[in-house]
């Protein structure tokens, strides 16, 4: 039982996070009340909010203004805050300097109807312990996406209008008025949490079993185990971190298994095809079988490259042989034949020239990874439809070996930046899994963020050197460097 100076330490210590509430609640009302006195200059058309593991508040602040003012005073969610950019809705930068309160900003709005402000802010989260708080006034409707690995323990007064839950992401919309929230980071370590996840990995262990039969979960189900045992011995937080680990690998099992799948019935079907039409299929054959060796135990990183290679020594055989009919026949068919034949040698020729430098831009853009350590991919025989380079193509040019070697090369990197955002470190393990480059757009789709967002994200990534941006087909690729 505590003592009563204990009682007095608990006391003082609620008297000073209340104050510490009220200090944030007093300046967002500041911001709350600004914004009313100004409606008449400008309005909030859109409101984005993204919270980072460290406590950090990225805005993304979407307002309507009049083109006909000179100048127009904004009102900022936060008094300290980092890296203001201003500009309309084409990218086009808008001039603006500090306003004569803190937390207020001067744009030079002649001529702009519209304007986009994003910024940072650490004024938004009150961090004690564990808990961290989130409090926001707004005057208009908006979205706010939590921290990676984030689990709310108390949502306030007004509830979200929409919560949206995808991977390890939160999203949620709230209507006008004041919001806050308390949420922790990482696993919540209570019995009743852990109990939630390890019955989610036990049906998921089953029903991937019963859906996909032969399917390897002896790894998922060690993890499970092993939070069968943590949380017999009541440590709460390793049950959750263990079958979440289960979870997060019967995932990746399961879409390896399919992938695998997919490649061996696809090479089987091109084996098929190319024994109706005589060509030699041997070496295909034995490929197959040795994929669907490694299918059996498993392996599924290893499936889908011998499925490639066994539908490449299909092409290479075709490239050198031609029909047995094609020698049957007369002088005239017989002349006619080595006329044709002439003709696809200078098309083949032709052919592979843009083949082979198509191929080599493609590699360039994994060069600095993946050049060192393994031979280019052999050009492919077929002609590309389109040519802008495209993330499937770029599958079909490296190995799971060259894909493996790229996760592996981030992890280290990763561990030697340890001051790398939780954010930063999933789009390099992204990429990595993307074949070292992705198109700006698929990291916007994976991580459900802006545009302006994930483009900041990507230069403070090109600033340390772990990324290069390139144009291909008029879109930005995202491509690892060494």
């Amino acid at each position: 039982m505590p003592n009563i100076g204990e009682k007095k330490t608990y006391f003082a210590c609620g008297i000073v996070f209340s104050l510490v509430l009220v200090v944030i609640a007093s300046e967002q009302t500041n911001a709350y009340t600004y914004q009313q006195a100004n409606a008449d200059k400008y309005s909030i058309s859109s409101l984005f909010i993204a919270l980072f593991s460290d406590g950090t508040a990225l805005i993304e602040q979407d307002i309507v203004v009049n083109p006909v003012l000179a100048n127009t005073a904004v009102a900022l969610y936060g008094k300290t805050v980092d890296g203001l950019n201003v500009m309309d809705y084409k990218g086009k930068s808008i001039g603006y300097q500090s306003g004569q309160q803190q937390g207020e900003v001067v744009i030079n709005s002649s001529g702009v109807s519209n304007a986009r402000l994003s910024y940072e802010t650490p004024d938004l989260v009150n961090k004690q312990g564990r808990t961290w708080t989130f409090s926001f006034n707004s005057t208009s409707g908006f979205s706010l996406k939590l921290p990676t690995n984030s689990t709310i323990i108390d949502l306030g007064k007004q509830f979200p209008a929409s919560v949206t839950q995808i991977g390890e992401q939160g999203l949620l919309t709230f209507h006008p008025g004041h919001i806050q929230i308390s949420y922790v980071i990482g696993y919540l370590g209570t019995e009743a949490q852990s109990n939630a996840s390890i019955e989610s990995a036990t049906i998921a262990i089953k029903d991937a079993r019963n859906r996909y039969p032969g399917i390897m979960m002896a790894d998922a189900q060690n993890f499970l185990q092993q939070a069968l045992i943590s949380k017999a011995n009541k440590k709460y937080s390793d049950a959750e971190k263990y079958s979440t680990a289960s979870n997060n690998l019967i995932i990746n099992v399961t879409r390896g298994y399919i992938a695998s799948q997919n490649a061996i019935e696809g090479g089987q079907l091109q084996v098929r095809k190319a024994a109706e039409i005589g060509h030699d299929t041997t070496a295909a054959t034995a490929l197959l079988s040795e994929a669907e060796n490694e299918f059996s135990r498993g392996h599924y990183n290893l499936v889908k490259g011998l499925a490639d290679k066994a539908v490449i020594s299909i092409q290479n055989d075709a490239s050198y042989s031609f029909p047995i009919y094609a020698v049957i026949g007369g002088i005239a068919v017989a002349t006619s034949t080595v006329v044709v034949i002439a003709l696809r040698k200078k098309i083949f020729r032709g052919r592979s020239r843009v083949e082979v430098e198509y191929d080599s831009n493609l590699s360039g853009l994994l060069s600095d990874i993946s050049s060192g350590s393994h031979p280019p991919a052999k050009p492919s025989l077929s002609l590309p439809a389109s040519p802008e380079p495209k993330p499937e193509q770029v599958d079909q040019q490296v190995s799971s070996e060259d894909k493996t070697i790229l996760v592996r090369i981030v992890k280290q990197i990763i561990a030697e930046k340890p001051h790398l955002r939780p954010e930063d470190q999933d789009v390099l393990m992204f990429l990595a899994e993307k074949d070292g480059a992705a198109f700006e757009s698929e990291l916007r789709s994976k991580f459900l963020l802006p545009k302006t967002t994930i483009w900041r994200l990507v230069k403070r990534l090109e600033r340390e050197g772990l990324i290069e941006i390139r144009k291909a087909g008029g879109q930005n690729l995202i491509k690892l460097r060494s």
